[in-house]
């Protein structure tokens, strides 16, 4: 459970095991910190500088990865069009805190966006051979962990 470093509520044991293992100490969580937090400002300033120009950008991957980043990012439709997801139960609505739509993976093809972020990057390799004809018809993506790139 998360606690505010003001709570006066004991931490749970398992807080000191992690704070004692080397390998997952408080300087570790603070550096993990602040890269998250550039990683959020590269691929929000990367996206939002296509946009500018007039690019279009659409997303891939409807998870709760996705959420996240299009909120901390602060994307709107006019960042990122729509995301693409094969799952029937999410198409057709909006992600999550945005009015971002979700559509089927045929979209990516269909409407051949210039860049494409993958929000399912623990799946880049599948994805990428599944969307071949996207790369081959010019289009980019967008993978930004574990750090942003353009392929």
């Amino acid at each position: 459970m998360l606690r505010s470093r003001s709570s006066k509520e004991a931490p749970h044991s398992s807080v000191a095991h992690y704070l004692g293992d080397k390998k997952v100490g408080a300087e570790q969580w603070k550096n993990f910190a602040v890269q998250s937090r550039n990683l959020i400002k590269q691929l929000a300033s990367f996206v939002k500088a296509r946009s500018a120009e007039g690019r279009t950008v659409a997303g891939y991957g409807a998870s709760a990865k996705s959420a996240q980043w299009l909120n901390l990012c602060e994307f709107t439709r006019r960042d990122i069009r729509f995301v693409c997801d094969n799952t029937a139960q999410k198409q057709y609505r909006n992600c999550p805190g945005s009015e971002i739509p979700v559509v089927d993976d045929g979209a990516l093809t269909r409407e051949l966006p210039e860049y494409a972020v993958c929000f399912a990057w623990n799946f880049f390799k599948e994805i990428l051979e599944k969307e071949e004809i996207f790369r081959k018809k010019g289009g980019k993506w967008i993978v930004p962990v574990p750090k942003l790139e353009v392929i």
